[in-house]
């Protein structure tokens, strides 16, 4: 926005504004919009986070910051900033503030001064947050003027309280444990290690409560990797531990070029020739190293020592570079074994300089005899030093202040509903911010722009009928949605937490048109939400948003999509998506790809009839199950083989001998490993008769 945009007519007393070629469209509900990245318009009028690139969500306060600037223009006859070019303009945005305007002409009545200056503040809280709000407060200024020819001071901002439905998006409560993480931050930044689990219910706000504490200390100080263990990807080994350490990676390679090869000489020195069992699972290292040559393959114990050893020291590295290293693993309650092994023996390494492990999960969902509580009593026999971290529901309190957050209304008028929201949901987070959007679905809850402020209908809201689950209630609003819709999500369940409308197109049969319209219905009622473009760049038109990534708002929306399939249909959506990823995977992406490849295919195995294919996908099961045991990851390889022995003919031993042979032996040898001695021998025995 800049003063070559207004028009106005005085005759008419019209004002319109032109030039829309730079803006962005922007949703307050559930879109995520980026901001562009270029010095569009004049540097004079830029907001200090479009100067300075900060990542983020762009919203309406850049215009409320040029709108400020053309203000002070208007008030002092002069800009509040000077410059002579891009960089002094940055610098002058982002970190100088102006006289205010009334010290420059002290006729300037003083609240005026105080707008333009709330207009331009660095801060964006505490700039105006709506026009509503700024219009209110000018209008007090008209009206002041116009009965007494002057304006006496009053309180800026009181009818600033967004028309717009929105949950809060800071870190709400959570006192008590947001200084225990600062205070473990700054012993890893002093050079010590820890090892901290975060436990609690689904929807608690496990993952919030890291992502909004130590993730931004982090990143300005270290690194910091995040991965996901996925309900449905038990099968593909290390995956969040490769998420996580492939964030990590993409981080050192800001660096510069002499870092770089500091890095690299440190890495190759650590690993030794051992450099292919790490690549396997971190693929992004080799932007590092390079590529590494094939390991010599050992039996059981050798092979998983060997593993672990490489591993842990391959981590040492960043405690040797004095720098903080926090590896962050979410879900830890669907850990596949090869994983809760690894996590066990690096958290040996937990005391070493500079690394911090976090992982979290849900303690409702894991019993005496879980492999996750097993892996937990193991650290503790060790003598391991362990933080453990449990998180609780929002007490009334708690709920309170997220009802005034959301609203922007006063205590004495949010203790209704609060009550009546801590008695439905009790006091868990997700299900708390899910039961206000329903409700506020159902219009019981409504913007009174007269009098600026939200309004609620409490008794009405006491009578809901509210499912005990957040999960029934997801399911009652999936309800609302087309079968066709349903059908899109449910497609989108199987790919995974996050997807792309490339791939959901080529799995449903319908154009990325067709399935981008599908979505937005879904998207506005806020299942399913828009993340940054691979490339970063803003959302602007239909075609950046058919190759945007989404993902689901939770865990708990896409078990409930999940939940919709029956078995057989199950299969086939996940064969259906085994197949394209298998399609669509380019040669040089292949080994990284198989083990989710197969996943995807081997639930689908008895609804694949073509013998040939079957013939093919047995091969695929051999190398996917070989990538498993290189890692160690002895169980997943085992199964991978079982699925390619199941894909074979009747009478493979005559007509794929070769094939046939080195599955059956590579099971026999994974049984062995993983001490199923009897299996292991009907294996070996069936091979010798065959020979």
């Amino acid at each position: 926005l800049t003063p070559d945009n207004i028009y106005v007519n005085i005759d008419k007393k019209e004002i319109k504004i032109t030039d829309f070629s730079n803006a962005i469209p922007y949703s307050t509900e559930s879109l995520k919009t980026t901001m562009k990245t270029d010095f569009a318009g004049d540097l004079k009028y830029l907001s200090p986070e479009q100067l300075a690139q900060i990542e983020g969500i762009a919203g309406f306060s850049i215009d409320y910051y040029s709108l400020g600037v053309i203000f002070y223009e208007i008030l002092t006859g002069r800009l509040p900033f000077q410059a002579d070019n891009t960089a002094e303009w940055v610098q002058v945005h982002t970190t100088i503030m102006p006289d205010e305007p009334n010290t420059t002409n002290p006729n300037i009545p003083t609240v005026l001064s105080e707008i333009t200056m709330k207009l331009i503040s660095k801060n964006v809280q505490e700039r105006y947050q709506t026009t509503y709000g700024l219009l209110k407060d000018l209008e007090e200024c008209k009206r002041q003027w116009h009965d007494d020819g002057k304006i006496k001071p009053f309180k800026l901002g009181k009818y600033d309280i967004p028309p717009q439905f929105t949950l809060p998006t800071k870190l709400l409560g959570r006192e008590r444990e947001t200084e225990v993480l600062k205070k473990v931050f700054a012993c890893i930044c002093s050079g010590k290690g820890q090892l901290v689990f975060v436990s609690g219910y689904a929807g608690i706000g496990k993952t919030k409560l890291i992502n909004e504490i130590i993730k931004p200390l982090a990143v300005s100080k270290g690194y910091y990797g995040y991965g996901k263990f996925d309900q449905l990807r038990q099968n593909v080994p290390y995956a969040a531990i490769s998420s996580a350490f492939g964030i990590v990676i993409r981080q050192l390679m800001t660096e510069s070029k002499e870092r770089l090869e500091e890095w690299r000489k440190d890495i190759l020195c650590s690993i030794g020739n051992n450099g292919a069992l790490i690549t396997e699972i971190i693929p992004a290292l080799e932007m590092i190293i390079g590529h590494q040559p094939p390991i010599e393959i050992l039996q059981s114990k050798e092979a998983i020592n060997r593993f672990l050893m490489v591993f842990d020291n391959f981590i040492k590295v960043f405690s040797k570079m004095n720098t903080p290293l926090v590896i962050f693993l979410d879900d830890l309650q669907w850990a596949d074994e090869a994983s809760l092994r690894l996590l066990k023996f690096i958290s040996k390494s937990a005391n070493s300089r500079y690394l911090l492990i976090i992982g979290a999960y849900r303690d409702n969902e894991i019993w005496p005899n879980h492999p996750l509580q097993t892996t937990i009593d193991e650290i503790k026999k060790e003598e391991i030093p362990v933080m453990k971290i449990k998180l609780f529901p929002f007490n009334i309190k708690e709920v309170t202040k997220f009802v005034i957050e959301t609203f922007h209304c006063r205590r004495q008028k949010s203790e209704i509903l609060a009550k009546i929201l801590y008695r439905k949901t009790y006091g868990n987070p997700f299900f708390l911010s899910q039961m206000l959007v329903s409700i506020y679905n159902q219009k019981l809850i409504t913007f009174n722009i007269k009098k600026g402020c939200w309004e609620w209908k409490s008794e009405s809201i006491s009578r809901l009928q509210i499912p005990d689950d957040v999960l029934e209630l997801i399911l009652s609003r999936l309800k609302k949605l087309t079968k066709e819709q349903l059908d899109i999500l449910k497609l989108a369940s199987c790919i995974g937490n996050t997807f792309d409308i490339k791939t959901l197109s080529k799995v449903s049969g319908k154009t990325e048109a067709e399935v981008a319209g599908l979505l937005m219905p879904v998207i506005m009622e806020g299942l399913v939400i828009t993340l940054l473009e691979e490339d970063n760049k803003p959302l602007s038109t239909e075609t950046d948003i058919q190759n945007s990534i989404y993902e689901f708002l939770h865990d708990r929306v896409r078990q409930a999509v999940y939940s919709l399939f029956s078995e057989t249909e199950k299969n086939g959506a996940h064969l259906k998506v085994g197949r394209l990823i298998l399609q669509l995977t380019k040669q040089e992406e292949f080994n990284d790809k198989i083990l989710t490849i197969m996943d995807h295919i081997n639930r689908g195995i008895d609804l694949i009839i073509d013998p040939q294919e079957r013939l093919k996908l047995a091969g695929y099961n051999l190398v996917a199950g070989r990538k498993a045991k290189a890692s160690a990851a002895f169980d997943t390889a085992a199964n991978c083989f079982k699925a390619g022995i199941k894909l074979l003919p009747s009478n493979a031993w005559d007509k794929c001998y070769d094939l046939c042979f080195e599955i059956y032996v590579e099971h026999a040898q994974c049984e062995f490993l993983i001490e199923n001695v009897t299996e292991a021998e009907e294996l070996f025995d069936m091979i010798i008769d065959q020979t």
